[in-house]
């Protein structure tokens, strides 16, 4: 458990809908007026050449002003803009995590995942694998699959110090392969088998309250 693993990608989910030109120039204007999610949507219509000409500068420009404004989305955007290097943008780990953190403190999820990431791996910060666990557990309480398998083999291995607690890496395996992880799905016989019959059923009973919520 625990193999490698790296930054989420893609970082810009392509919009289903196909924008027309009189849409475009409603969010150009809501925009241009500083409306955050307009901002927001406008880097990735450009991003795309989705209803505009793609153009990754002035995605990143438009992605920078949400950002800037706070936007979660727009951090995590402009953090993986800058771990690409795109857009005119030098790579930078570092600048990526500075946006990932900010993501990361205003709840969204991938952003605390790759925060997770950088400080398992030092990338562009200084290795700390108890805040990237903090980080990974806050990814996988909003249901982050990769997280959850990351998660499991903290508890089962006692990494960034979490406790070794056999019964929470099953609890936290058996999420992540409910959630589709494919790691989890390979891994979860081979943990279970470790398990006494006291720590299948005390596993049981804490999986069980996920089924009722």
């Amino acid at each position: 458990m625990l193999s490698m693993f790296c930054f989420v990608t893609p970082a810009w989910p392509k919009p289903d809908h196909q924008f027309s030109s009189e849409e475009i120039a409603v969010i150009k204007e809501a925009a241009g007026k500083g409306g955050i999610k307009a901002q927001a949507l406008l880097g990735t219509l450009y991003y795309y050449g989705n209803g505009v000409p793609e153009d990754e500068v002035k995605a990143v420009k438009w992605w920078r002003k949400s950002a800037e404004q706070g936007s979660p989305f727009a951090q995590y955007d402009l953090a993986m803009a800058y771990h690409d290097g795109i857009g005119g943008l030098t790579k930078s780990n570092k600048k990526a995590v500075e946006w990932f953190t900010k993501g990361a403190k205003a709840g969204d999820v991938r952003s605390q995942y790759n925060l997770g990431i950088a400080y398992y791996h030092a990338l562009g910060v200084k290795k700390n694998k108890a805040e990237a666990m903090k980080w990974f557990q806050k990814a996988s309480d909003q249901d982050n699959a990769d997280a959850q398998y990351i998660l499991a083999a903290g508890y089962k291995d006692g990494i960034g110090g979490l406790p070794k607690d056999i019964v929470l890496a099953y609890v936290w395996i058996s999420r992540s392969k409910t959630n589709g992880n494919i790691e989890a799905k390979r891994d979860i016989d081979a943990l279970e088998q470790t398990l006494s019959p006291e720590q299948k059923a005390q596993a049981k009973r804490i999986l069980e309250v996920d089924d009722k919520k």
